[in-house]
């Protein structure tokens, strides 16, 4: 099936266009297309006249904002479903960002996994005014434009296989971003003015200044520095090669043919408009700037189709409708007979609601009731000889005796706090306890006595070495 993946490079002078033609996956042609016209509407359209044939729907289309227009910010989010990341993301947005949310549309990275089972994003905020001008733009000459993504992301996305490890360098009349990549991903990145003044004194220190800021964690390594762009020339080059640096411009091949260095951007973004996932990706065409109007392309076989599938449903519920009677009648019949079963195994009962939930209880009931008398755990009478026998000069005042599934609680009274120690401790030895607490001791008034509650815990049933 051939495709078409398209990147449009939109400058403040002219526009480049980059075409990629596919053919079962495989890269056959590129057409490369240019516009210096003055006004951008003008140039658009010059694009549109020249690029061979209509849009399709297998066409896909990519262009990029500028760094500068939008806000950047890292998030952390306790859940890690990405659509709940989307719909929390302009709530967490609008604290961070120096104009209200509502005028900006938000897009966020894939998210990273934690251990701590939350996730943390790259979001991006752009006025909708920005938005506005260049779709409109687009929009009007008749590009379809499905994929709206921001520097440097965008261009980084598109050629990992090209420029995987190092410095980019992306530099043009608008701005100049400044991004570490490792392992094919943008890690870190700076923006600085346009490209003009990288070659003059200041210019060329401060670019230095920021490149050494995120080469600071390879160590001894010193990455290679790839320039890209329109402005990023070879004066530029030769000026940052003086200092020590290995220094190469951006070059590509695509379907055999050498790539010009200022329609590389342009590439790039036909190359960002073929990569289906990509973690440094944006796209900020959505919600009420989603894409419109392509379905009507397809609108007489979405008729079909929803046709067919109306039939189809038909069949199936019906068919459904069927099984479920059959069903219902099996239920009906399986009940009658659990309640009749019931009846006979509880005669005494004289309420039937949910037989399964009503059986499940009276087993309970029977099982705790069997464990009182010659379950797993210790007996009553076993328990009352322990506490009896206690050795000879401690005496205890046995007050209340409270025996039930799992444990033993008593209160009673004894001549001191050291008697009330020597009878746990006696307690403990037991094989019938697996442990005990004493939940509350106080001396009597005239000090005679200290009277205290002990939570004793059963072995067997209901203990705890189950």
């Amino acid at each position: 099936m051939a495709k078409r993946f398209l990147g449009l490079d939109i400058g403040p002078h002219s526009t480049r266009m980059a075409v990629l033609d596919y053919e079962q996956g495989q890269l056959t042609r590129v057409q490369l297309l240019e516009s210096q016209l003055p006004e951008r509407a003008a140039q658009l359209a010059e694009l549109r006249t020249a690029l061979e044939g209509d849009f399709k729907i297998g066409d896909h289309l990519a262009a990029a904002l500028p760094a500068k227009v939008a806000y950047m910010r890292p998030l952390e989010f306790p859940f890690r479903d990405m659509k709940k990341i989307r719909a929390a993301l302009p709530f967490e947005m609008g604290s961070r960002l120096p104009i209200p949310v509502e005028e900006c549309v938000t897009a966020a990275q894939p998210a990273i996994l934690t251990e701590e089972n939350s996730a943390r994003v790259m979001a991006a905020a752009v006025p909708k005014t920005v938005l506005q001008e260049l779709l409109g733009s687009t929009d009007a000459a008749g590009f379809p434009l499905q994929i709206l993504d921001l520097a440097p992301f965008a261009y980084v996305a598109g050629m990992s296989e090209w420029c995987s490890d190092g410095i980019l360098v992306v530099a043009n009349a608008v701005e100049t971003t400044v991004s570490c990549l490792e392992a094919g991903k943008l890690v870190d990145y700076r923006l600085l003015p346009g490209g003009a003044e990288l070659t003059t004194p200041a210019g060329l220190k401060t670019l230095q200044r920021e490149i050494r800021a995120l080469t600071a964690k390879a160590g001894d390594r010193r990455p290679t520095i790839f320039l890209m762009g329109e402005t990023a020339d070879e004066e530029l080059a030769g000026q940052l090669s003086k200092s020590g640096q290995t220094v190469e411009q951006m070059s590509m091949r695509l379907a055999g043919e050498e790539i010009p260095a200022t329609f590389v951007p342009a590439a790039a973004l036909a190359l960002r408009a073929a990569a289906k996932e990509n973690d440094n990706a944006f796209n900020f065409r959505s919600g009420e700037f989603a894409l419109k109007g392509e379905w009507q392309k397809l609108k007489t076989s979405l008729w079909i189709s929803a046709a067919m599938v109306l039939t189809i449903c038909v069949v199936l519920i019906s068919t459904a409708v069927v099984n479920y009677q059959a069903k219902a009648r099996q239920i009906d019949t399986l009940q009658t007979e659990m309640v009749e079963l019931y009846r006979q195994t509880f005669p005494e009962a004289t309420t039937i609601v949910d037989v399964p939930l009503q059986m499940q209880s009276a087993l309970r009931d029977l099982r705790e009731r069997s464990s009182l008398i010659g379950g797993l755990q210790p007996g009553v009478l076993t328990v009352l000889k322990t506490l009896s026998s206690l050795p000879e000069g401690l005496e205890l005042d046995l007050q209340e005796f409270d025996y039930g599934p799992g444990n033993v609680r008593l209160a009673g009274r004894t001549l001191s706090f050291d008697a009330l120690n020597r009878i746990t401790e006696h307690l403990g030895r037991s094989t019938l306890f697996t442990g005990m607490q004493v939940t509350d001791a106080k001396m009597s008034l005239d000090g005679t006595r200290v009277d205290f509650r002990l939570l004793l815990t059963l072995a067997g049933e209901g203990g705890d070495n189950d």
